[in-house]
């Protein structure tokens, strides 16, 4: 039960969400998918289950950068949309080498890349529609 109202929480509010606020969305899942790709590392890689969780993870992060990537207009976005797809390719490259190596140095690196890009997105939007920040707006009420 609480899951389903849960679900239908999260479903509402992206139903309502301004499209900056998705775009914001879809940074934030990307940055918390390498945050547990990471805590999955740490917890050891011996053991399969945190290594299917890391694999997992880092997935899930690829699928968020890729409609960020998908989501680029190019003919109204011109030369920032051509440097967005830039960034989310070096991004995307970056997650293929981190999910082959591991490599939790470079997660930390592409999570602080995506929070300033984040950052820049969120000033845009409160800008546009004067909203808070979406990281308070979008937090599932506990049940």
């Amino acid at each position: 039960m609480y899951q389903n109202l849960k679900d239908s929480y999260v479903e509402n509010m992206l139903f309502s969400a301004n499209p900056l606020q998705l775009i914001i969305i879809a940074y934030d899942k990307a940055i918390e998918f390498m945050e547990l790709a990471i805590e999955a590392i740490d917890a050891g890689l011996d053991n399969i289950d945190n290594l299917i969780k890391k694999c997992e993870y880092i997935t899930k992060a690829t699928e968020a950068v890729a409609i960020l990537h998908d989501s680029l207009n190019f003919e109204k976005g011109g030369q920032v949309a051509k440097d967005l797809s830039n960034f989310y390719r070096v991004i995307l490259e970056g997650l293929l080498i981190a999910n082959q190596k591991n490599d939790k140095e470079l997660l930390q690196n592409m999570i602080m890349m995506l929070s300033g890009v984040k950052q820049a997105w969120e000033e845009l939007e409160r800008r546009e529609y004067g909203s808070k920040s979406v990281a308070t707006e979008k937090a599932a009420p506990s049940v």
